[in-house]
């Protein structure tokens, strides 16, 4: 990562320095020294906003690991204190939510969880995540329709 955006500022001096030299030898005009650089401004934010998305990415995927050491020990509390962390550092990766809503669902708060799970599925659906927070939801949503039907049963 850090070596990709070295690069890539070095391929910004060059470009910079190469319109530069251009335009001193009238090989481009300034309009078009201007809008190369300007591209060349363009790829260069690219570059720096991928490195940042990378770091926050790698920063929550170890959240997430030690979310779910704590969720596996049942330190649910801590669990969820790691996932939101995950969370803060990428709200677009959606393993960060599913773990939240399965921890969630162990602490009994389900109305929490259920909406934990359709953040993962916004948040990257198709993604293995999203998947199996679609599939919990559908479970808990099954169970809540057949504690009904049940209810509706002894009502009768």
């Amino acid at each position: 990562m850090a070596m990709e955006f070295v690069e890539s500022v070095r391929r910004f001096t060059h470009n910079v320095t190469t319109h530069v030299k251009r335009l001193a030898l009238r090989r481009e005009s300034a309009g078009e020294v201007i809008s190369g650089v300007a591209q060349d401004v363009r790829k260069l934010r690219h570059s720096v906003n991928s490195a940042h998305l990378d770091e926050a990415s790698s920063k929550a995927r170890r959240y997430v690991e030690k979310g779910r050491k704590a969720y596996n020990r049942k330190d649910y509390t801590r669990a969820e204190e790691y996932f939101r962390g995950a969370i803060k550092a990428d709200r677009l990766y959606a393993w960060s939510y599913t773990y939240l809503g399965h921890t969630l669902y162990q602490q009994g708060r389900q109305k929490e969880a259920i909406h934990a799970w359709r953040q993962a599925v916004a948040a990257d659906a198709g993604s293995d995540a999203a998947e199996k927070a679609a599939a919990k939801l559908r479970r808990v949503e099954n169970r809540v329709q057949e504690s009904v039907h049940r209810l509706e049963k002894h009502i009768q």
